[in-house]
């Protein structure tokens, strides 16, 4: 029994590390998405920026914040980083993909661990960028409005995410209308900024609250911003698969089948199939991260 162990745990460490690019550029696209979370919110709200004199509703800033935010996360999604990683950018959204079947647990781990050090280098460049219009408004930290509970915001907050992340998977679960996901990202993001961003803080994503509240060292309501999304991206990554007539096609907000997928839809599995055979190889063989790697090796 032991030996049977010690095997499937090098097998799960020998996963794990191959895995390496997908979770490097899911660090990667996270520290963007949230740098320009910092950098937008000082320029929207921060009392010195002109921005908030030409905008003088609050509730429109708040709209197009979160098409900015939305916007940062689409070109993260179609760019090579997104298309490698599939762009989740919110660990909130990794563990819906996992209810529904699309992810293994090592990468589920491996995922949440490199957006969360994405998210604090994103603040912190974020904040590097916007000085003291970031630091006027506490470098993008979430909190509730003064009269909203912790608990309120907390349901605000799995509310949002479940419709953001529910979206997004009946989204991917329509073969025609597989590659509009970032784009109706987008338009969802904005809706939901523009509606919760004065009540909970809008942050629907954990990594993206992590960031400022590291930077800050206020935590005193980080776990609202952790239990709210990570619950509503729960529920709707089990709603999905047992409620609705689809499943979504793949992992990934933008599916290329050039490129490896390490995640279990039916799009996936096709990706990996195309790509074992770009490269020559037989159908038991891993494939490569992209195509463009075989000729170079």
């Amino acid at each position: 029994m032991s030996s049977k162990a010690g095997l499937r745990e090098e097998s799960w460490q020998r996963e794990f590390r191959s895995h390496v690019p997908e979770y490097s550029a899911e660090l990667a696209g996270t520290a963007f998405l949230v740098f320009c979370v910092v950098a937008a919110v000082a320029v929207m709200f921060a009392p010195a920026s002109a921005v908030v004199h030409w905008i003088d509703s609050e509730r429109l800033r708040l709209f197009v914040t979160g098409s900015i935010l939305g916007g940062a996360g689409a070109l993260v999604a179609i760019t090579p980083l997104g298309r490698i990683s599939g762009a989740h950018l919110n660990p909130a959204v990794s563990i819906g993909f996992y209810c529904e079947g699309k992810m293994h647990l090592q990468d589920l781990i491996g995922y949440v661990i490199a957006q969360f050090a994405g998210g604090a280098i994103g603040a912190w460049a974020g904040a590097t960028v916007s000085g003291a219009l970031g630091r006027s408004v506490k470098e993008a930290l979430t909190l509730p409005a003064e009269s909203v509970s912790n608990w309120s915001a907390a349901g605000a907050e799995a509310i949002s995410t479940f419709a953001l992340a529910f979206v997004i998977f009946e989204m991917l679960s329509i073969k025609r209308l597989m590659h509009w996901t970032p784009l109706v990202v987008v338009a969802v993001a904005s809706i939901l900024v523009g509606i919760d961003g004065n009540f909970s803080g809008a942050s629907l994503n954990p990594a993206r609250s992590f960031g400022p509240a590291w930077l800050e060292h206020n935590w005193h309501c980080f776990w609202v911003y952790v239990v709210g999304p990570c619950v509503g991206g729960f529920l709707a990554g089990i709603v999905h698969k047992f409620v609705m007539p689809r499943p979504a096609r793949t992992g990934k907000l933008f599916h290329d089948r050039h490129y490896r997928s390490i995640f279990s839809g039916r799009s996936d599995t096709m990706a990996n199939i195309h790509v074992r055979r770009q490269a020559g190889a037989p159908p038991n063989v891993r494939p490569p991260v992209h195509k463009s790697r075989i000729s170079s090796a």
